[in-house]
């Protein structure tokens, strides 16, 4: 965004922002970054040569490389003379392991345990847990979700766990022959004296433990210092660590807030995953595509840490972070917002937009061109990748000349309003729209612009008033979607059947049809059928047909099943032949309203429906089957 004013003007602003916040614990705060060399971790010193049976290990990662031949995350015993207590590491290929020491050997029959076998990927964030209740009740988790596993190459036959005086690491292991070095960034490590159950570390995968929660023995957040050589352990008493070698410190990008709410679930139709501040400020991820395994919506409950590119903020902004599958998930989002966060009243409103980074690691935050509703106080973009950091901005109250657009994502061949919210009492407006129809206008508040070309389009507002001229460019504003291509109609029988579009609308004669939102619809009387496609940016194209029905007997589409008894006053039972199965069936009245749904069937060949509950008439059943849509007609007496 560019803004320039007048020399009566520029005295007014005081720039608060492009600065960073002085706390290092906003948000995940810093991380620490391994580089895999020989001699590089942090010493812990020997003091959990008593942890025993149950236990937790977990942390957030960032693998930088996989190693040639190990990787170490944490050894509770890095004994140089024979295997001892706990060693957690990654295998070649990324794969997680962790096994125990008999203390009596340094061969495979000293050390026994279980590894995944699947990867951590490389370069992306992801929470890892290791829990365990005894040597053969182990359990590993990426992003709150189990992993299988298979036994390690260890065969000790010791159920215990055995220490030495050796110190423990982070970010290496070491025994008796070899050290193994992690080449990646760690954050939130934490030690528990619990097995923490899968729910467990869902629930604060993506926030904040409270140091004093009951089983926590080690809580190292790597907030302390940019500099220095020590990691502060939270917990009481305290077990410091101590930087050997290089290990560098720097600006966390792990998904932490101080709060966080979470949805896993293999069906994500209608799920709304979302996080409220104390304001009432929310934010809501919605329409999740993609398949992740789960999805975190978490809250900092601070200014945060770099603020380069924002204006004026809340003293919170908001995270979301999917646990991915193998595609990328995708997600809307949702910021509704009100006066109550102190940044945003009915005169700044029209100013106010979503901005956001990738995550806390990115130092400038960028404007996400989402779309304001001043009506219900929202601000909303569609389609976000994967995961990103969200804070409402509301542009500087004192700046001289302001102006925002009715609706600046419009569809080609749509217009939009203009209106002028200066506050230099200007006299003369001049805009420039390029790409514009039209192109210019000179009245302070323009009622139609319109956009016949897809694209990305600046506009220009130069004031001119009694202080002199002010002018405000506002790069990439307006945003033109193209309008999808025409649908086609395919129609066999009395069926419709659209082209393939996000979303459905049939009408008959202009009017919608209630219900009628499927790619295929059966039409029930002769006239005009319309079908209405939307795309993933809301805009619109449609199709229209007219169908001639000689009469009702004709009615039946296909006859490929059988209704007994038909007519029929209570139950109906639906049977067809042996190549064909029903999947989807629908009871609509003879006006095309669906009255009874059924889905899930399950490629059943016979179903009862009960039709007790309907009115004397005429019916239609449609059924979509493994052969296509089918349609029989049914009279209810009683």
């Amino acid at each position: 965004m560019k803004k320039h004013f007048s020399s009566l003007s520029f005295l007014l602003l005081i720039s608060v922002c492009n600065v960073r916040a002085q706390s290092n614990y906003i948000g995940p705060g810093i991380a620490m970054q391994f580089n895999g060399n020989y001699g590089n971790g942090i010493d812990v010193g020997d003091v959990y040569n008593t942890l025993t049976f149950p236990f937790t290990i977990e942390m957030w990662i960032n693998l930088q490389a996989y190693p040639g031949q190990a990787a170490g995350i944490m050894g509770i015993d890095n004994d140089l003379t024979a295997y001892y207590g706990i060693y957690l590491s990654i295998n070649p290929g990324g794969v997680v392991i962790m096994e125990f020491g008999d203390g009596s050997g340094s061969g495979s029959g000293n050390r026994r345990g279980y590894q995944t076998t699947t990867s951590l990927p490389l370069n992306r964030w992801v929470h890892l847990a290791a829990t365990s209740s005894s040597v053969t009740d182990m359990h590993f988790y990426f992003n709150g979700v189990e992993q299988p596993k298979v036994q390690s190459s260890g065969t000790s036959t010791y159920t215990g766990i055995i220490h030495s005086s050796a110190h423990m690491s982070i970010g290496r292991t070491i025994d008796n022959a070899f050290e193994f070095d992690l080449n990646g960034i760690l954050d939130e490590v934490r030690l528990w004296s619990t097995q923490r159950s899968q729910t467990d570390i869902r629930d604060y995968m993506c926030k904040k433990v409270d140091p004093a929660t009951s089983g926590l023995i080690g809580y190292w957040t790597i907030d302390e210092s940019y500099s220095g050589s020590s990691l502060d352990d939270q917990t009481i008493p305290t077990e410091d660590g101590t930087i050997i070698g290089t290990v560098t410190k720097l600006t966390s990008g792990a998904p932490i807030g101080d709060e966080s709410s979470y949805t896993y679930t293999s069906n994500w139709s209608g799920v709304t995953v979302y996080e409220q501040d104390l304001t009432g400020d929310e934010i809501m991820a919605e329409n999740i595509s993609g398949s992740p395994y789960g999805v975190h919506v978490y809250e900092v409950k601070s200014f945060p840490y770099d603020t380069a590119g924002l204006d004026t903020i809340p003293s919170f902004y908001f995270g979301v972070f999917c646990a991915q599958q193998t595609s990328i998930p995708n997600y809307d989002l949702v910021y509704n917002y009100n006066s109550a966060n102190g940044v945003i009243n009915s005169s700044d409103e029209f100013s106010a937009s979503l901005f956001r980074r990738d995550d806390g690691s990115v130092t400038t935050w960028s404007n996400a061109n989402a779309t304001l509703d001043t009506v219900s106080n929202s601000v909303a973009k569609n389609n976000e990748s994967n995961r990103g950091e969200y804070i409402l901005n509301v542009a500087y109250q004192n700046q001289q000349i302001l102006f925002a657009a009715a609706n600046n994502f419009i569809c080609e061949k749509f217009c939009t309003a203009f209106q002028d919210l200066s506050a230099n009492n200007p006299t003369q407006w001049y805009w420039m729209f390029p790409g514009g129809d039209p192109s210019t206008s000179s009245d302070q508040n323009p009622a139609s612009v319109c956009y016949d070309i897809p694209g990305v389009y600046d506009v220009t507002l130069i004031t001119t008033g009694p202080g002199g001229s002010d002018t405000l460019t506002l790069t990439g504003y307006m945003t033109v979607f193209s309008t999808p291509p025409f649908p086609t109609i395919n129609q066999v029988g009395y069926t419709l059947t659209s082209s393939s579009a996000p979303s459905y609308q049939w009408q008959f004669n202009s009017v919608d049809i209630p219900g009628a939102v499927f790619q295929s619809y059966t039409v029930m009387q002769s006239g005009f059928y319309t079908v209405l496609i939307t795309d993933a940016n809301g805009c619109q194209n449609s199709t229209t047909v007219w169908v001639l029905i000689e009469g009702i007997d004709d009615l039946s589409v296909n006859h490929s099943f059988l209704i007994s008894p038909n007519p029929a006053s209570e139950k109906i039972t639906l049977s067809f032949s042996e190549d064909e199965s029903f999947e989807f069936i629908r009871i609509a009245d003879m006006a095309g309203k669906v009255l009874k749904e059924f889905d899930g069937i399950g490629r059943s060949k016979m179903i009862s429906i009960d039709v007790s509950e309907l009115n004397n008439g005429m019916y239609l059943i449609e059924a979509f089957t493994t052969l296509g849509w089918r349609a029989e007609k049914i009279e209810v007496q009683k």
